[in-house]
């Protein structure tokens, strides 16, 4: 009998799986699980010496050899995802007429194994759920949909990071599907409607699932369980879950809005993308009270924190290097007392993925006031900070030396034949909560730029502040005149200036932007985001690109001829100038350029500095950094490059408060540690102070590691 009759006898038994099988350039060491749709085992690819897992697919999941084929497409369509939240997978093979796919092995538990050994804090739990998120959007990017979301295909690695497994059974849009219509797969109790009815399924179906997962590590219970699989499947197309307070007290009205608009039935009332859940998950997180971190901290391994702590060790050595060589790195002065004024965050009234869309509205709202040579505008990073905050007006106008405050609401209403943008704004004055001014607008999305700019005007003659020539035309003039151009710069600028410049956020940045100036060729700030962004992958070296200053070259040169006096991108030609080519007179003259134009800038006024520092210009920087810390008070970066500029002159003793400041603002920052260990010992030389600043790091990030850091840190600067 030939293979191919072998492979049409659907009766036959299979050779079983045991320990010394070879498979192709595979041996079997060890059965490692199985299930409804397989078994995995735990083998060592010959040829690269390293463990991998494979997985056997039951026949009747590919009866035929079309199905083979459609698989093996799948499964490869798969492999070419390269995720940090996705076990990779290499390849897929028939072994006796039995389909398999090799992939990566990782030591660590499932989700359910993790579940079942501890009880998790919800800070812990949203921080797992937005790794899978993460992982999910690259899937979904690619156009594949997992299908089998379940705490079994999510394993926990010895690091603590979320790790999807199995996309072997994934649909690949575009391709012939695994299962037809009509068709089930998946797992009960974890499918979506549309899986359990048969439906053709999308990367909903995957939220959906996600959603069961969430809602069974916050309550410990799964949301649609019943006492059979028939009553399961009908719970999930008919039945609405508990509510989660039943099980968790502590659980919010917030996290339930979450998992309710996850678990709905309807794809399209249900979250439509990954993204959108990312952010949502990102401000419950945030609302979270700060002893819940205490969980997250309990979790964490000993295998987590020494990593941690060797790169704490190795930011040192640089530290210590840096120090010993002062840098080639505002004018001083200051400026005339202005109006303060802070800009809030516009609460979103409408569909919670639209988040973006009112903290970009926000921005630009702030970036006309931002322009107003008669006002002093807090800048974004630290007015953001109050959003969905309890502080009242009086304690947030205090925080931030404000003597006003612009605050509103933003809905986006979709429905109709045309997209209408409901803002209200009001402008309160701090000291005695008179509301000066409160308007409503009602606009179709395109006139955004109108009501945007109004708001400006109003803000101005509720203030009696005179408007310069160039400062209306400034506000008159359009950036786009795309509704959906600007939907992706939008989208596009929320990643890159909001997120903390991880890899695959900048990627994603710079496909919103591209996508916003194919659509509008003429969107002069699109191009010159698109550029800035070049330049950061350039600088921090996190995403491997060729040629990326010249690509942020051409992209900047166009703004450059579309909006000769736009500041977006005079700073983005700045930042070319410092970050790509380090000519740092070029550089300042084109921030000093963003200052003309938009006086407010705080991020241009620190560039300014930095460049200053660069040069040896120490009294200008630290002079610089001062005046950015008044327009960016909340902002604990500018506090440590104060503290730091102070240092690299020989002035330690002023460098220790602003070091105090950005820790107790952001206690995280190394570097503020390292630093502040590094000016106690060369202020002191003592050794006993410098080692009460390591403590208090440890305090912090966790207990010290079997090789001490005071050992290594003591070697070096003796």
């Amino acid at each position: 009998m030939t293979a191919d009759d072998n492979r049409e006898d659907r009766t036959r038994s299979f050779e079983a799986l045991t320990a010394g099988t070879r498979i192709e350039h595979y041996q079997i060491i060890t059965k490692v699980g199985s299930g409804g749709m397989g078994e995995v085992y735990l083998a060592r690819d010959l040829e690269l010496d390293r463990k991998v897992a494979l997985k056997f697919l039951p026949l009747h999941l590919c009866p035929d050899e079309d199905c083979r084929r459609r698989f093996r497409r799948e499964a490869q369509a798969a492999a070419r995802l390269s995720h940090p939240n996705i076990v990779h997978v290499y390849e897929v093979s028939e072994y006796e007429g039995r389909p398999f796919f090799a992939m990566e092995h990782i030591e660590g538990l499932t989700l359910k194994e993790y579940l079942g050994q501890k009880k998790m804090g919800l800070e812990q739990i949203l921080d797992l759920v937005l790794q899978i998120c993460e992982g999910l959007q690259a899937a979904h990017e690619a156009e594949i949909t997992h299908r089998d979301i379940k705490p079994t295909n999510i394993i926990i690695d010895s690091h603590g990071r979320a790790r999807i497994v199995d996309f072997g059974l994934a649909s690949v849009k575009g391709t012939d599907q695994l299962t037809k219509t009509g068709s089930t797969l998946g797992t009960v109790g974890y499918m979506s409607p549309e899986q359990v009815r048969g439906d053709e399924v999308d990367r909903r179906s995957d939220l959906f699932s996600l959603g069961v997962v969430l809602y069974e590590l916050v309550t410990g219970h799964r949301p649609f369980a019943a006492d059979s699989e028939a009553a399961t499947l009908h719970a999930i197309t008919q039945s609405e879950p508990e509510p989660i307070a039943r099980y968790r007290r502590r659980a919010s009205e917030g996290l339930q809005q979450i998992l309710t608009k996850l678990l709905e039935k309807s794809t399209t009332t249900r979250y439509q993308h990954a993204d959108g859940l990312r952010s949502d998950l990102i401000r419950e997180k945030r609302r979270l009270d700060p002893e819940t971190s205490q969980h997250l901290a309990a979790a964490e391994g000993k295998g987590g924190r020494r990593s941690l702590w060797v790169a704490i060790t190795l930011l040192a050595v640089v530290c210590l290097i840096a120090l010993w060589q002062p840098w080639q790195s505002l004018p001083s002065g200051g400026q005339p007392d202005k109006i303060m004024l802070a800009v809030l965050p516009f609460e979103n009234l409408g569909d919670s993925s639209d988040g973006y869309f009112a903290d970009g509205v926000t921005d630009e709202i702030l970036t006309d006031l931002a322009q107003l040579s008669g006002l002093s505008v807090i800048s974004r990073t630290s007015s953001m900070q109050y959003r969905g905050s309890e502080k009242n007006l009086r304690q947030i106008g205090k925080e931030l030396d404000v003597d006003y405050v612009l605050e509103g609401t933003i809905r986006w209403e979709k429905s109709g034949e045309t997209d209408r943008v409901r803002i209200s704004p009001q402008l309160i004055r701090i000291d005695d909560d008179t509301h000066l001014w409160a308007e409503r607008y009602d606009a179709v999305l395109t006139d955004i730029f109108e009501v945007q700019s109004g708001i400006a005007r109003q803000v101005a003659e509720a203030l009696d502040i005179a408007l310069l020539k160039s400062e209306e035309d400034a506000l008159d003039r359009l950036p786009t005149t795309s509704a959906l151009a600007y939907d992706y710069y939008l989208r596009g600028k929320q990643l890159f200036t909001i997120a903390a410049y991880r890899p695959e956020d900048l990627v994603e940045a710079k496909a919103m932007h591209r996508s916003a100036i194919e659509i509008d060729s003429g969107f002069a700030q699109a191009y010159a985001e698109l550029g800035a962004v070049f330049v950061e992958m350039y600088w921090d070296k996190t995403v491997p690109l060729e040629r990326s200053l010249d690509s942020a070259l051409f992209y900047i040169d166009k703004a450059v001829e579309l909006a000769p006096d736009d500041p977006v991108v005079h700073q983005a030609l700045g930042w070319y100038y410092y970050h790509g080519l380090r000519d740092f007179d070029k550089a300042l003259v084109e921030f000093a350029r963003v200052l003309q134009l938009q006086p407010n800038n705080s991020m241009a006024i620190a560039s300014i500095a930095w460049v200053k520092r660069r040069q040896g210009h120490w009294e200008e920087a630290r002079e610089g950094l001062r005046q950015a810390i008044k327009l960016d008070p909340r902002e604990p970066w500018y506090r440590y490059e104060l503290g730091m500029a102070h240092a690299r002159s020989g002035n330690f003793a002023a460098a220790l408060p602003y070091y105090d400041q950005a820790i107790a603002m952001q206690p995280q920052n190394l570097w503020a540690y390292m630093l502040k260990a590094y000016s106690v010992f060369s202020l002191t030389g003592s050794v006993t102070e410098t080692q009460s600043v390591l403590d208090d790091a440890v305090a912090y990030l966790g207990p010290r590691p079997e090789i001490t850091f005071f050992e290594s840190f003591g070697d070096m600067v003796t």
